[in-house]
């Protein structure tokens, strides 16, 4: 079946507004979310001259997402590897309900680098991209949760950008939603009219196809406010500098 929409194939457009605003990655399982998510983690999108630091949390504790990223555990580890200004961090939270009390004491580390006195220098301008699988695990539609408050509604001014990974629009907490300036959207089960409400009505005409289109996905940009759909992404190659380091972290690895 033809594509309902012209079929981008150019990152730049997608890559420059992630490196402006936070970011949701949304869809079903098996269509390409997790995929789309390590590439955008290792494509470098944010200004290489602030020694970025790119961190995924990973919270199903996913095999498939570790080769790209040196594993840490606790909040003393990812402190030293943010020293050793190490570029991508796969952090493993616990997989019970204390993992929402480990995002925060990411996020509150993240701002203490960047306060008036922080603990060390060097991070003031530089610049993090906090990717947050299943972030609906964190904090659901209507509920609180300190650390994404602050990352949501302050992170922006800190340069510390959120990219949300969720299932659904829906489940994921409404003020993290509000704050975000780019969606990325691939086939996701949600109701007709909550899409509307969402100012998302366009993406009706596209879900169908997306369906039955693996991959592919939709996006719409704050300010842009058009519908557009993309072609996959490839998938990521593993940085060679990072390879020992990744061995090293992996020592302990099988949880």
């Amino acid at each position: 079946m033809d594509s309902p929409l012209p079929v981008i194939t150019s990152e730049e457009p997608l890559l420059k507004a992630m490196s402006k605003g936070h970011t949701i990655i949304a869809g079903q399982t098996q269509y390409g979310k997790t995929t789309a998510a390590m590439r955008l983690f290792t494509c470098g999108f944010l200004d290489n001259r602030t020694n970025p630091c790119y961190i995924f949390v990973d919270t199903k504790h996913d095999d498939a997402v570790v080769k790209y990223g040196v594993v840490v555990r606790n909040i003393k580890d990812l402190m030293g590897h943010l020293m050793l200004k190490t570029p991508r961090i796969i952090y493993r939270p616990p997989g019970d309900d204390t993992r929402s009390q480990a995002l925060t004491e990411i996020v509150n580390l993240l701002f203490t680098l960047k306060s008036d006195k922080p603990p060390v220098a060097g991070h003031k301008n530089r610049q993090f991209a906090l990717f947050i699988d299943e972030i609906q695990l964190y904090a659901g539609n209507q509920s609180k949760h300190k650390g994404l408050q602050r990352l949501a509604t302050t992170g922006l001014g800190k340069k510390i950008l959120m990219i949300a990974l969720g299932q659904r629009i829906q489940d994921i907490n409404k003020q993290v939603y509000s704050q975000c300036n780019n969606s990325i959207l691939f086939f996701m089960r949600e109701r007709e009219d909550y899409l509307k409400n969402q100012g998302l009505g366009a993406y009706s005409k596209v879900k169908s196809w997306l369906r039955t289109n693996p991959y592919y996905f939709a996006y719409i940009f704050a300010g842009d406010d058009v519908l557009r759909l993309h072609s996959p992404l490839p998938l990521p190659g593993v940085d060679s500098s990072l390879v020992n380091l990744v061995k090293d972290s992996l020592g302990g690895y099988g949880d």
